[in-house]
């Protein structure tokens, strides 16, 4: 028995397969920097919170909601994406285009800091102006949380100016 164990577990060990690892923050910040640099907002929404992506979707839902007139309106505000209504979004190219928007489509730099074993932190720095950002593991991987205020749309469903 005990044989036949070490049979199984020689060839893990010979090629340094040890099961699985835990994930890794500079693969977080390697896939994150890649997004934004090449300028993939659709990329970046993969590398949110379950939290942040449900708030997203839930929000582009509810827009799509609204008159086809407004469709028009909002697709204009995020930059006039050739669709015809809200319908025709994706919700990661949506937050692609809110990303886009709130960042005037200039890359945002970011430093890791305070970082712990299953959550950390990262320095989000536009225009000289920072924010403090949570990261965590969730799913077996690093992701990143938006800021509660970020990505909504006024009470009465018009975009701002």
């Amino acid at each position: 028995m005990r044989y036949r164990l070490i049979l199984m577990l020689l060839p893990m060990m010979l090629t340094g397969c040890s099961g699985p690892s835990e994930p890794s923050l500079e693969d977080f910040k390697e896939k994150w920097y890649a997004a934004v640099n090449q300028r993939r907002g659709e990329e970046l929404y993969h590398l949110l919170d379950a939290r942040s992506r449900r708030k997203i979707d839930e929000q582009l839902e509810r827009v799509r909601g609204l008159s086809e007139e407004m469709h028009r309106e909002v697709i204009n505000f995020l930059g006039g994406d050739k669709v015809s209504n809200l319908h025709e979004l994706s919700n990661e190219r949506y937050f692609a285009l809110w990303w886009n928007k709130v960042t005037d489509n200039q890359p945002p730099t970011m430093v890791i800091e305070a970082t712990g074993g299953q959550g950390a932190y990262m320095m989000l720095t536009l225009n000289e102006q920072s924010q403090r950002i949570e990261l965590k593991i969730e799913g077996g991987k690093w992701v990143w949380s938006l800021p509660e205020q970020t990505f909504e749309l006024p009470a009465n469903g018009q975009p701002g100016t």
